[in-house]
Protein backbone atom coordinates (compact mmCIF):
# COMPACT_ATOMS: atom_id res chain seq x y z
CA UNK A 1 0.00 0.00 0.00
CA UNK A 2 1.06 3.30 -0.61
CA UNK A 3 -0.49 7.26 -0.01
CA UNK A 4 -0.57 9.86 -1.94
CA UNK A 5 0.09 13.28 -0.71
CA UNK A 6 -4.04 13.59 -0.37
CA UNK A 7 -3.59 10.96 2.55
CA UNK A 8 -5.55 8.31 0.18
CA UNK A 9 -4.22 4.83 -0.11
CA UNK A 10 -3.82 2.25 -3.12
CA UNK A 11 -2.70 -1.16 -3.62
CA UNK A 12 0.85 -0.23 -5.59
CA UNK A 13 0.12 -3.37 -7.75
CA UNK A 14 0.04 -3.14 -11.86
CA UNK A 15 -2.65 -5.64 -13.67
CA UNK A 16 -1.45 -8.78 -15.53
CA UNK A 17 -1.45 -8.40 -18.92
CA UNK A 18 -4.83 -10.32 -19.29
CA UNK A 19 -6.28 -8.31 -16.74
CA UNK A 20 -5.34 -5.44 -18.96
CA UNK A 21 -6.65 -6.73 -22.14
CA UNK A 22 -9.89 -7.55 -20.26
CA UNK A 23 -10.00 -3.51 -18.87
CA UNK A 24 -9.14 -2.19 -22.55
CA UNK A 25 -11.83 -4.52 -24.38
CA UNK A 26 -14.34 -3.01 -21.58
CA UNK A 27 -14.09 0.45 -22.33
CA UNK A 28 -14.04 -0.18 -26.24
CA UNK A 29 -16.82 -2.83 -25.75
CA UNK A 30 -19.21 0.12 -27.43
CA UNK A 31 -17.21 0.57 -30.17
CA UNK A 32 -16.91 -2.94 -31.41
CA UNK A 33 -21.19 -3.11 -31.18
CA UNK A 34 -22.40 0.23 -32.06
CA UNK A 35 -21.18 1.62 -35.06
CA UNK A 36 -19.59 4.52 -35.93
CA UNK A 37 -21.48 7.75 -35.73
CA UNK A 38 -19.50 9.45 -33.11
CA UNK A 39 -21.06 10.99 -29.74
CA UNK A 40 -19.72 14.34 -28.85
CA UNK A 41 -20.14 15.90 -25.25
CA UNK A 42 -19.14 19.06 -24.01
CA UNK A 43 -18.86 21.74 -26.85
CA UNK A 44 -21.96 21.61 -28.00
CA UNK A 45 -23.95 20.27 -24.48
CA UNK A 46 -26.95 22.57 -24.04
CA UNK A 47 -25.76 23.30 -20.25
CA UNK A 48 -22.24 22.71 -20.79
CA UNK A 49 -19.68 25.99 -20.77
CA UNK A 50 -16.62 24.06 -22.86
CA UNK A 51 -17.30 25.85 -25.89
CA UNK A 52 -14.68 29.00 -24.91
CA UNK A 53 -12.22 25.61 -23.39
CA UNK A 54 -12.38 24.30 -26.51
CA UNK A 55 -11.12 26.90 -29.11
CA UNK A 56 -8.50 27.39 -26.33
CA UNK A 57 -7.71 23.62 -26.62
CA UNK A 58 -7.60 23.99 -29.98
CA UNK A 59 -5.08 26.59 -30.30
CA UNK A 60 -2.77 24.44 -27.89
CA UNK A 61 -3.50 21.19 -29.58
CA UNK A 62 -1.80 22.72 -32.74
CA UNK A 63 0.81 24.62 -30.55
CA UNK A 64 1.99 21.47 -28.88
CA UNK A 65 1.49 18.99 -31.87
CA UNK A 66 -0.97 17.32 -30.47
CA UNK A 67 -3.62 15.03 -32.16
CA UNK A 68 -7.35 16.36 -32.02
CA UNK A 69 -9.27 13.37 -29.74
CA UNK A 70 -12.38 14.37 -31.77
CA UNK A 71 -10.90 12.54 -34.71
CA UNK A 72 -9.61 9.39 -33.51
CA UNK A 73 -10.64 6.62 -35.62
CA UNK A 74 -8.89 3.51 -33.41
CA UNK A 75 -8.03 2.96 -29.58
CA UNK A 76 -9.22 5.08 -26.73
CA UNK A 77 -7.48 8.04 -25.18
CA UNK A 78 -7.06 9.96 -22.13
CA UNK A 79 -6.20 13.71 -21.77
CA UNK A 80 -5.68 15.38 -18.44
CA UNK A 81 -4.54 19.11 -18.91
CA UNK A 82 -3.09 21.17 -16.05
CA UNK A 83 -1.34 25.12 -16.77
CA UNK A 84 1.75 23.82 -17.38
CA UNK A 85 1.42 19.55 -18.56
CA UNK A 86 -0.53 17.54 -20.39
CA UNK A 87 -0.92 13.74 -19.70
CA UNK A 88 -2.04 11.61 -22.05
CA UNK A 89 -3.04 7.80 -21.66
CA UNK A 90 -3.94 5.88 -24.82
CA UNK A 91 -3.54 2.51 -26.18
CA UNK A 92 -1.20 1.16 -28.70
CA UNK A 93 -2.36 -1.12 -32.10
CA UNK A 94 -2.17 -4.10 -29.78
CA UNK A 95 -4.48 -2.67 -27.31
CA UNK A 96 -1.77 -1.83 -24.49
CA UNK A 97 -1.30 1.27 -22.78
CA UNK A 98 1.24 3.60 -23.09
CA UNK A 99 1.20 7.54 -22.50
CA UNK A 100 3.30 10.68 -22.10
CA UNK A 101 3.98 14.21 -20.27
CA UNK A 102 4.18 17.20 -21.80
CA UNK A 103 5.46 20.00 -20.06
CA UNK A 104 5.62 23.56 -21.95
CA UNK A 105 6.29 27.33 -21.26
CA UNK A 106 5.53 29.86 -23.94
CA UNK A 107 7.89 32.91 -24.28
CA UNK A 108 6.77 36.08 -23.71
CA UNK A 109 7.68 38.75 -26.01
CA UNK A 110 7.19 42.55 -26.65
CA UNK A 111 4.31 43.82 -28.73
CA UNK A 112 6.50 45.50 -31.29
CA UNK A 113 7.86 42.36 -31.79
CA UNK A 114 6.21 41.04 -35.99
CA UNK A 115 7.08 37.02 -34.68
CA UNK A 116 5.01 34.36 -32.96
CA UNK A 117 6.60 33.77 -29.50
CA UNK A 118 8.67 30.37 -29.05
CA UNK A 119 7.46 27.04 -27.38
CA UNK A 120 9.55 25.69 -25.17
CA UNK A 121 8.20 21.72 -24.16
CA UNK A 122 9.25 18.38 -23.02
CA UNK A 123 7.85 15.54 -23.89
CA UNK A 124 8.49 12.56 -20.95
CA UNK A 125 7.13 8.95 -21.91
CA UNK A 126 5.64 7.07 -19.26
CA UNK A 127 5.89 3.41 -18.73
CA UNK A 128 3.27 0.96 -19.29
CA UNK A 129 3.25 0.05 -15.78
CA UNK A 130 2.40 3.97 -15.36
CA UNK A 131 -0.06 4.08 -17.70
CA UNK A 132 -1.70 1.07 -16.81
CA UNK A 133 -2.00 2.02 -13.25
CA UNK A 134 -3.48 5.36 -13.95
CA UNK A 135 -6.12 3.68 -15.98
CA UNK A 136 -7.22 1.57 -13.33
CA UNK A 137 -7.16 4.39 -11.02
CA UNK A 138 -9.19 6.80 -13.47
CA UNK A 139 -11.89 4.16 -13.79
CA UNK A 140 -12.00 2.97 -10.33
CA UNK A 141 -12.91 7.00 -9.15
CA UNK A 142 -15.20 6.74 -11.84
CA UNK A 143 -13.90 9.89 -13.41
CA UNK A 144 -15.74 9.02 -16.29
CA UNK A 145 -18.77 9.43 -14.71
CA UNK A 146 -18.45 12.64 -12.90
CA UNK A 147 -19.74 15.53 -15.35
CA UNK A 148 -18.18 19.16 -16.01
CA UNK A 149 -18.31 21.24 -12.98
CA UNK A 150 -21.01 23.88 -14.34
CA UNK A 151 -23.03 20.53 -14.53
CA UNK A 152 -22.61 19.95 -10.64
CA UNK A 153 -24.62 21.77 -7.93
CA UNK A 154 -22.63 23.92 -5.07
CA UNK A 155 -19.48 24.30 -7.67
CA UNK A 156 -18.01 27.87 -7.00
CA UNK A 157 -16.43 29.05 -10.26
CA UNK A 158 -14.40 32.26 -10.58
CA UNK A 159 -11.54 34.06 -12.45
CA UNK A 160 -8.62 33.23 -10.37
CA UNK A 161 -7.03 29.71 -10.01
CA UNK A 162 -6.74 26.88 -12.09
CA UNK A 163 -9.14 25.38 -14.35
CA UNK A 164 -8.14 21.64 -15.42
CA UNK A 165 -9.57 19.70 -18.36
CA UNK A 166 -10.12 16.16 -19.26
CA UNK A 167 -10.60 14.93 -22.59
CA UNK A 168 -12.27 11.22 -23.06
CA UNK A 169 -11.77 9.44 -26.94
CA UNK A 170 -12.93 6.48 -28.94
CA UNK A 171 -13.79 6.21 -31.94
CA UNK A 172 -17.62 6.24 -31.10
CA UNK A 173 -17.39 9.37 -28.49
CA UNK A 174 -15.76 12.35 -27.58
CA UNK A 175 -15.95 14.11 -23.88
CA UNK A 176 -14.55 17.34 -22.76
CA UNK A 177 -15.00 18.38 -19.21
CA UNK A 178 -13.93 21.04 -17.23
CA UNK A 179 -12.72 21.81 -13.55
CA UNK A 180 -11.99 25.05 -12.00
CA UNK A 181 -9.68 24.90 -9.24
CA UNK A 182 -11.41 21.74 -7.09
CA UNK A 183 -8.93 21.73 -4.41
CA UNK A 184 -11.01 24.82 -2.69
CA UNK A 185 -14.35 22.79 -3.68
CA UNK A 186 -13.34 20.74 -0.47
CA UNK A 187 -17.22 20.20 0.39
CA UNK A 188 -17.82 18.23 -2.59
CA UNK A 189 -17.50 15.02 -3.34
CA UNK A 190 -17.17 14.88 -7.05
CA UNK A 191 -13.85 17.62 -6.36
CA UNK A 192 -12.48 15.63 -3.72
CA UNK A 193 -12.13 12.87 -6.59
CA UNK A 194 -10.64 15.04 -9.04
CA UNK A 195 -8.32 16.13 -6.23
CA UNK A 196 -7.82 13.09 -6.07
CA UNK A 197 -7.00 11.83 -9.41
CA UNK A 198 -4.54 14.76 -9.96
CA UNK A 199 -2.57 13.90 -7.15
CA UNK A 200 -2.28 10.04 -8.00
CA UNK A 201 -1.06 11.23 -11.17
CA UNK A 202 1.15 13.50 -10.18
CA UNK A 203 2.67 10.89 -8.07
CA UNK A 204 3.01 7.58 -10.45
CA UNK A 205 4.56 9.99 -13.01
CA UNK A 206 6.76 11.70 -10.91
CA UNK A 207 5.18 15.18 -12.26
CA UNK A 208 6.34 17.71 -9.88
CA UNK A 209 9.82 16.41 -10.28
CA UNK A 210 9.88 16.45 -14.05
CA UNK A 211 8.73 20.26 -13.90
CA UNK A 212 11.12 21.22 -11.27
CA UNK A 213 13.89 19.84 -14.09
CA UNK A 214 11.95 21.34 -16.34
CA UNK A 215 12.58 24.82 -15.29
CA UNK A 216 16.11 24.88 -14.67
CA UNK A 217 16.93 24.78 -18.63
CA UNK A 218 14.22 27.46 -19.45
CA UNK A 219 15.91 29.62 -22.30
CA UNK A 220 13.46 32.55 -22.42
CA UNK A 221 13.64 35.42 -19.82
CA UNK A 222 10.19 36.04 -19.75
CA UNK A 223 7.44 33.75 -19.80
CA UNK A 224 3.56 32.86 -19.66
CA UNK A 225 1.62 30.39 -18.50
CA UNK A 226 -1.71 30.29 -16.40
CA UNK A 227 -2.13 33.88 -18.41
CA UNK A 228 0.78 35.10 -16.13
CA UNK A 229 4.41 36.70 -17.13
CA UNK A 230 7.04 35.37 -15.24
CA UNK A 231 10.71 36.35 -15.32
CA UNK A 232 14.32 34.85 -14.36
CA UNK A 233 15.99 37.30 -11.69
CA UNK A 234 19.72 36.82 -11.19
CA UNK A 235 20.70 36.09 -7.95
CA UNK A 236 21.51 38.64 -5.61
CA UNK A 237 25.02 39.90 -4.38
CA UNK A 238 25.48 41.83 -1.42
CA UNK A 239 26.89 45.42 -2.15
CA UNK A 240 27.60 45.70 1.58
CA UNK A 241 30.02 42.41 1.24
CA UNK A 242 31.47 44.03 -1.92
CA UNK A 243 32.47 47.33 -0.24
CA UNK A 244 33.24 45.68 3.21
CA UNK A 245 35.74 43.62 1.12
CA UNK A 246 37.50 46.36 -0.72
CA UNK A 247 37.76 47.98 2.19
CA UNK A 248 40.18 45.64 3.94
CA UNK A 249 43.84 46.45 4.37
CA UNK A 250 46.54 45.02 1.94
Amino acid sequence: MWLDDCGYSYKKEIPDIMKLRFLIILILFPVLTKGQNRTIKGEFEPNGDTATYYRFLIEEINTLGLPKLDTISKGFYIRIWTSRQVFTIKTDVDGLPLGDITTWITEDIKKSESRKPHIYKDVHPLSADTASNLIEIYYTLGIDKIPSDDSIPNWIRGFDGITYLIEEATPIKYVLKTYWTPEIQDTLKEANTINKLLSSIRISSNATLLLNDFDTKLPYKCFTYNNQVMCKIKPYKSKRKKQSSSNKVK
